[in-house]
């Protein structure tokens, strides 16, 4: 499943290209947002849409009154936030198409069952998946569902980037928390060549497990990344110790 580029991602899948093949040299700074509006047609909002990408993915750095220069060593590397993988593709990868190697009901590998908290007999649904752009893979993930969580559920829906947000409205779920794990490893045989590098290097692995209200387990995702192709970004709110009950004490008064 291919996305349809927006305006701003066009223009920013532009520069990109641009930078990196040299047009613009590190450090260099870019046209200014009026000069690239005439050169794009396009709003002031649009460019500093694009460019706001670019910078995302640290191609570019902007400095406010001075302007947008190329990062001294500008590579394109994806911005994937841990939370939220089809929305950062929507806007950094729109480009990105996916495909199932592999789908079918199986008995829970012992590991599995002790996440999701099932027997180790009992049937889950199993689907393995590989990302790429412009043909080149990127990422690639084994998805594992709770058989009776995952009724109904076809290879087209595998394919979608926003899976997720399909299979729990398909089964009317909702989702408490996300727990998550990320570490660099060295690349078996068998996810090296469904990524296409060498056996050992080293890959981002994420594994997440969906639990449904009441701590449930219903889902367990386990990906790899290519480190060169992607990296993995998360915000957090920083709250300073006690603030929050400061808050509470001076709402009282």
């Amino acid at each position: 499943m291919v996305r349809t580029q927006t305006t701003y991602g066009l223009v920013a899948d532009s520069l990109r290209r641009e930078i990196l093949a040299g047009v613009f040299a590190p450090r260099q700074q870019m046209p200014t947002e009026q000069q690239l509006c005439e050169r794009f047609g396009a709003s002031r909002i649009t460019i500093r849409h694009a460019l706001q990408i670019l910078e995302e993915e640290l191609l570019v750095l902007r400095r406010q009154g001075s302007g947008t220069f190329v990062s001294p060593t500008p590579s394109r590397k994806i911005p994937i936030l841990v939370t939220d993988y089809a929305d950062s593709v929507a806007r950094h990868a729109p480009g990105m198409s996916r495909v199932v190697v592999e789908m079918r009901q199986m008995e829970a590998p012992e590991e599995v069952a002790w996440h999701l908290r099932v027997l180790a007999q009992e049937r889950i649904l199993y689907a393995r998946r590989v990302d790429s752009i412009e043909g080149e893979p990127v990422a690639m993930d084994d998805v594992f569902l709770v058989g009776h969580r995952a009724e109904g559920l076809r290879e087209a829906d595998f394919l979608r980037m926003d899976f997720v947000e399909r299979w729990l409205g398909s089964q009317g779920l909702s989702v408490e928390y996300v727990s998550q794990e990320i570490e660099a490893v060295d690349a078996p045989a068998e996810i090296a060549g469904l990524l296409e590098i060498q056996t050992g290097r080293a890959v981002l692995k994420e594994q997440e497990i969906l639990f449904l209200p009441g701590s449930v387990p219903a889902a367990m995702f386990v990906s790899h990344y290519r480190s060169d192709r992607i990296r993995l970004t998360s915000t957090v709110r920083w709250m300073t110790h006690g603030k929050e009950d400061q808050d509470e004490q001076n709402a009282d008064i």
